[in-house]
């Protein structure tokens, strides 16, 4: 019977804590940024409808 090796189990175990952690950052700081970008492109919106010299 021949074992088959994992691609996982071959990678150091630091790389699998950085991905591991790069995920989490991803996900705390992923709504945020959607949150950052979508009020932003409202406030560009918003200023460029706005009257000039007003």
């Amino acid at each position: 019977m021949e074992q088959t090796v994992k691609a996982a189990d071959k990678q150091p175990p630091m790389y699998a804590a950085v991905w591991r952690w790069h995920f989490y950052a991803g996900i705390i700081f992923a709504p945020f940024l959607i949150i950052l970008a979508l009020s932003s492109a409202s406030a560009n919106r918003k200023a460029s409808s706005a009257p000039l010299g007003g």
